[in-house]
């Protein structure tokens, strides 16, 4: 489903692939990669996830995420097409 989303709107997620100095990191290939069995998601394929179902996501992580303590868990929510921390 996320890289379905991907290639079905592609204009929405195009700011996620580029790269420093204004150049874009290869979105095909990489949503390519990214539909194979045996990778792990990245933040384009948690924010297409959210976006093709409608829903917030949330990721809880094994490393601190802000300064705070405790604060484990990365939100993401649909149709903002970006990724918030609690």
């Amino acid at each position: 489903m996320a890289t379905r989303e991907l290639r079905r709107n592609p204009a929405l997620y195009e700011t996620f692939f580029k790269a420093a100095e204004g150049e874009f990191v290869d979105m095909i290939a990489n949503t390519n990669l990214m539909s194979q069995d045996d990778i792990w998601g990245d933040n384009y394929t948690l924010q297409s996830t959210a976006d093709a179902y409608g829903i917030r996501l949330e990721i809880i992580v094994s490393w601190d995420t802000t300064d705070d303590p405790g604060a484990y868990i990365v939100n993401v929510d649909p149709e903002k097409r970006l990724i918030d921390r609690c």
